[in-house]
């Protein structure tokens, strides 16, 4: 079912690089069938199991090594070290089957056990490999919180399509809930709120401009024995004052309006 779904994503029309999934999906077969995709364009991304039957071919050894042996024989001479995630990592470019892949071996601190991610862009570094994979936790989240409170995966119908559009009802759920969530306390974090956040520090630092100038005037209208509310009131009132100058005056007679002028 998993190689339905991405060829009935990519006929669709939607566009992506990148496969990610954990270690029970890695497999041979999925792993090709994720780089036919596109002609090739899209690529596969994922932890490996500890499974001693499954080996790879180096360009070295003359018979396929599991991920044990290739540790005893790599670890000394062929480690590395991340000291952005702290971890220490085996890079090694491999077969899987007749599929080329680049394994990173990993081991994090003092822990015994490794770690193996997997992808088929063998030009891809360590870090680039870790931070795309990283995705997958925030992804697993959503998974996880639909699957308690939405209900997602619950649906028992055999049909293919009945499944689909039974997640796709989760998922629309999900978002409205997010968006409200995010609206109700006031998260800006995400790509949908940067513009409105950058929009309040812009706010922000208007309003406190405008109290700025509005105190100079006040100092200058006392010192001259004027009263600066009917100046401004009058200027603003004034039909031969230029569009500016009464959005200024307007501003400033009321205190609570921080909007900014649109003087274009």
């Amino acid at each position: 079912m998993a190689k339905r779904m991405l060829c009935h994503a990519v006929g669709h029309g939607i566009n992506f690089k990148y496969v990610l999934a954990d270690s029970w999906f890695t497999c041979e077969s999925l792993i090709q069938a994720v780089r036919k995709l596109c002609d090739g364009a899209v690529h596969y991304i994922g932890l490996v199991k500890m499974n001693p039957k499954l080996r790879y071919q180096t360009s070295k050894s003359k018979r396929p090594q599991n991920i044990h042996e290739l540790i005893a024989r790599y670890e000394r001479t062929a480690s590395c070290y991340c000291r952005k995630y702290k971890c220490k990592y085996i890079q090694l470019n491999v077969k899987m089957g007749e599929q080329p892949v680049r394994i990173f071996i990993i081991k994090y601190g003092r822990s015994p056990h490794w770690k193996v991610l997997l992808t088929t862009d063998t030009s891809m570094n360590f870090v680039r490999a870790f931070e795309l994979y990283e995705r997958r936790w925030g992804i697993e989240v959503i998974f996880k919180e639909c699957r308690g409170y939405l209900g997602l995966g619950k649906c028992q119908s055999r049909s293919y399509n009945a499944q689909i559009a039974d997640t796709t009802q989760c998922f629309m759920m999900y978002q409205m809930l997010s968006l409200a969530k995010r609206f109700s306390e006031y998260e800006t974090l995400g790509a949908l709120f940067r513009s409105e956040r950058d929009r309040l520090q812009v706010l922000t630092l208007w309003s406190r401009t405008l109290e700025e100038v509005k105190h100079i005037l006040e100092v200058l209208s006392r010192e001259a024995g004027v009263d600066l509310l009917a100046c401004l009131s009058t200027v603003a009132a004034r039909q031969t004052a230029d569009f500016s100058t009464k959005v200024w005056a307007h501003l400033l007679c009321d205190s609570d309006d921080y909007a900014m002028p649109d003087l274009n």
